[in-house]
Formats: C-alpha cells, sequence, structure tokens
C-alpha cells in the first residue's frame, strides 16, 4: 500500500493498528524484505503443572476455596492459579 502511494495513516486506517506499527513494518521491509515481515513467536513462561500433580491438584480443589483462605466458596480461574502457585510454586496464566 506504500509503494501505491498511501500515506501510513491510511493504512493504519484500513488496517485497525496504528500508525507507529506501519512505520515500523516499513522499515522492517527496508532492512529485511519480506522476511521482515514475517510473524516472530514471542515465546511466554513454559512453566506449567506436571501431569503428575493433577490428583494432588485436584485432591486440593475438593477442598473448596475457603479451605484455602478465599472469603466464599466460589472457584475461579484466578483462584485456582493462586493455589497452584501456592502450593507447587508453579507460576501459571489463567489462558
Amino acid at each position: 500500500m506504500l509503494e501505491l502511494g498511501h500515506s501510513p495513516y491510511e493504512i493504519a486506517e484500513v488496517e485497525g493498528v496504528t500508525p507507529w506499527s506501519v512505520y515500523r513494518w516499513k522499515k522492517m521491509y527496508e532492512d529485511e524484505g519480506k522476511d521482515g515481515l514475517s510473524s516472530k513467536p514471542h515465546p511466554g513462561p513454559t512453566t506449567i503443572l506436571p501431569k503428575e500433580r493433577f490428583p494432588a491438584l485436584a485432591d486440593l480443589l475438593q477442598q473448596g476455596p475457603q479451605a484455602h483462605g478465599f472469603k466464599t466458596d466460589r472457584w475461579t480461574l484466578d483462584r485456582i492459579r493462586v493455589v497452584i502457585d501456592q502450593e507447587f510454586g508453579v507460576s501459571v496464566s489463567t489462558a
């Protein structure tokens, strides 16, 4: 679109991004060609609870949230995440 004469602001509006992204893409293209525009995965945390620990987690969850210091007796993903972190020392995301 830049080669066709469209401004970064026009491209940003069409693509639903900021003009800054368009300028960044332009620079990547100028520096590396089409390869510069390829998706590059950004690895996040790889820590997961080992499957061998699932039975122990199930036992903890059966005790209910209040047994783990929560005020109400309702599990949420965030509460489960907290229990996993506290009991197993493993940091997981709610995703």
